[in-house]
């Protein structure tokens, strides 16, 4: 656009997929997206690393994950999961998952160790290890996600 040119252009998380990172448009972009050093964590509910996780993705797709929420969705599943098993009720022959109840345990989450950090939710339903980064594309023949060169990391 006539008159940008030069311009700080900054996305978020959303855009860090590998379509998006191909495009010669995507260069010198700053992305503000989740941090992806997860280390060695391993999800409590699982036992699985991130390092499993993207093996099993691999074997089943046959590709690696374009996205890189991959290991957020994953712990975020079983903190789900983990809340309906504890509310859940059988009542003859069909189960009840109160709503009410179902948000009040996923909102109690406190300290699960995920993939991703340890994670806790606040009064508003957020869930996360409130730790961030920012990421800055320069090459669109660099796809990978976790690759990309981080310019600034935020961890409370």
């Amino acid at each position: 656009v006539e008159g940008l040119a030069g311009l700080a252009r900054i996305g978020g998380g959303g855009l860090l997929v590998s379509d998006f990172l191909a495009l010669p448009e995507s260069e010198g972009f700053y992305f503000a997206g989740p941090t992806l050093d997860f280390g060695s964590n391993v999800n409590e509910a699982t036992g699985r690393s991130g390092d499993e996780l993207n093996a099993a993705y691999l074997e089943r797709y046959n590709e690696h994950s374009t996205s890189a929420y991959l290991s957020h969705a994953y712990d975020a599943t079983r903190i789900l999961l983990r809340a309906i098993e504890a509310v859940a009720v059988v009542q003859g022959d069909v189960l009840v998952i109160d709503r009410a109840r179902l948000r009040e345990a996923l909102g109690s989450t406190s300290g699960f160790s995920g993939i991703i950090g340890a994670i806790s939710c606040d009064g508003f339903g957020d869930c996360g290890t409130g730790r961030i980064q920012i990421s800055q594309h320069t090459d669109s023949t660099m796809t990978d996600v976790e690759a990309l060169p981080v310019v600034y990391r935020y961890a409370p």
